[in-house]
């Protein structure tokens, strides 16, 4: 159990920072990479059960993380691609950081009540695959 919490913490900082990135920029990764390190922990040895465990779980949920952050790299359109792009950047010059500069990006995209929608419909089916690897 406590091996599955620290690999949702390590998941849950990746898929938020180091997938989606915080300009809006698409990953240079192949599809399914990033979430490669959900299923490991580095520095930790897993025992042959804890690996088929792990095994089984990247095998089954793997493809439906892929999906779904194919679906979140889509959901924008390119001119609100560049407008988030650039309030970052702009924001950054500013000294902003964290929340304060994941915030102005944010507010750059003027999303569509559709798009609204498929966005928090992404982040709940993700929050699911996420709790799958939890428990």
């Amino acid at each position: 159990m406590q091996i599955k919490t620290r690999i949702v913490a390590i998941v849950a900082i990746a898929v938020f920072v180091g997938v989606s990135g915080a300009a809006g920029a698409q990953p240079s990764r192949a599809p399914g990479q990033s979430f490669e390190r959900l299923f490991t922990l580095p520095g930790v040895q897993f025992t042959e059960q804890q690996q088929s465990q792990a095994e089984v779980l990247r095998q089954e949920l793997l493809p439906k993380l892929t999906a779904n952050q194919q679906a979140w790299n889509e959901l924008l359109t390119e001119e609100q691609r560049r407008a988030r792009r650039e309030a970052f950047e702009q924001a950054r010059r500013q000294g902003k950081q964290g929340r304060a500069l994941w915030q102005a990006a944010e507010d750059a995209v003027k999303l569509s009540a559709e798009q609204r929608q498929q966005r928090d419909d992404l982040l709940r089916e993700r929050n699911a695959l996420l709790g799958q690897i939890r428990s």
